[in-house]
Parts: C-alpha cells; structure tokens; sequence
C-alpha cells in the first residue's frame, strides 16, 4: 500500500502525543529546508522525517507485534 504525505500525517497525529507531533512537524519542516540546500528530494525527506519518532512513546509489546505482523516470522526475545 502506498500512502501519500498527508495520510501518514494523521496516521502519526493518532499514535504520538500533542508535544511529540510539534515536534516532528517542526523536524518535517527542517527537513524541507535542508532538502532544498543539498538538492534532496523534498517528499523522501518530508516523510522520513514524519516517521522519524512513530514509536518513541510504543512499549516494546506493541513494536515486537509490529515487526512480527510486517517483518519477520520469528522475533523470540
């Protein structure tokens, strides 16, 4: 499935904190900025900047849940 920059937008806005969003959105922003000094492209930068902190307040059950559903057929701890 591919998701656009607004999609991921309020898929972020519903799992982070008020704060943590601020802040990520104040990272997307510099992301911009710093895209257009070293001519990267500005969309790759704008989303991996919006996903930068998606599991910085996820306790470790529910990312060992995500990588197993999407990533790996065996996570032992």
């Amino acid at each position: 499935m591919i998701y656009n920059f607004e999609d991921l937008k309020e898929i972020v806005k519903s799992k982070v904190s008020i704060k943590r969003f601020n802040h990520i959105m104040a990272v997307v922003d510099m992301s911009i900025k710093l895209a257009k000094i070293y001519n990267a492209d500005i969309e790759k930068c704008k989303i991996a900047a919006l996903l930068h902190d998606i599991c910085k307040e996820m306790n470790m059950e529910e990312m060992k849940k995500i990588c197993k559903n999407n990533f790996s057929e065996d996570l032992s701890d």
